[in-house]
């Protein structure tokens, strides 16, 4: 197995991303895993990382990459449009992890943030042929509503002052407002899976 680092563009920014290549692959499928947002990125890398390896050591490639604005990727989180450039950064990853490995199938794992940003390229047609969803929230809204608790209560933990914050996922980590608009307008269907013409093969894993 070897981990090839590189970039590649998606829309206007210039993304980082790993791809674990078996030495010998199985089968045409591939998996994209697309990280949470803020602290929950960090606190999830390094199992990611893991996974990622042990699905490549048992022949199945894997491409882990930073979002916009996030990371090591271009960007800040104060951009605007963020959220939009999210959503295209998944079916742009899809792309490269394709022309990399030639995998034809791609099935994307997405943690929290991410499986609303994975469910959403879907239903607009990216071409993504299963998706595991862990820890999904039914909306935008109700995941800005559980990062901004979380950051109160880090600022409790700090002893600060507790007031409502422009910061979520993690006190260090700002969404402005016209991101967390876009946000709050993105549904992830879950609530009403009759409306969502996304793959079939779809897979949600509860917190």
């Amino acid at each position: 197995m070897t981990t090839t680092h590189l970039w590649f563009r998606s829309g206007a920014y210039s993304l980082l991303g790993h791809i674990d290549i078996p030495e010998a692959p199985r089968g045409t499928a591939g998996v994209l895993v697309v990280p949470p947002f803020g602290w929950e990125d960090v606190c999830s890398y390094r199992p990611l990382r893991f996974l990622a390896k042990t699905l490549a050591e048992s022949g199945i490639p894997v491409m882990r990459f930073d979002l916009p604005g996030t990371g090591d990727s271009s960007g800040s989180a104060l951009d605007s449009g963020l959220f939009e450039a999210w959503i295209q950064s998944v079916d742009d990853a899809a792309t490269k992890l394709r022309a990399v490995t030639g995998v034809k199938d791609v099935t994307v794992v997405g943690i929290r943030l991410g499986a609303l940003l994975a469910l959403t390229a879907a239903a607009r047609g990216s071409n993504l042929q299963d998706l595991i969803l862990w820890g999904a929230t039914a909306s935008g809204r109700a995941m800005l509503r559980e990062l901004r608790a979380f950051s109160n209560m880090s600022r409790v933990w700090q002893r600060q002052r507790c007031r409502p914050s422009p910061y979520t996922g993690g006190r260090n980590w700002r969404l402005p407002d016209h991101s967390r608009n876009s946000a709050r307008s993105g549904k992830s269907c879950l609530v009403a899976p009759s409306r969502y013409a996304g793959p079939p093969g779809t897979f949600v894993i509860a917190r």
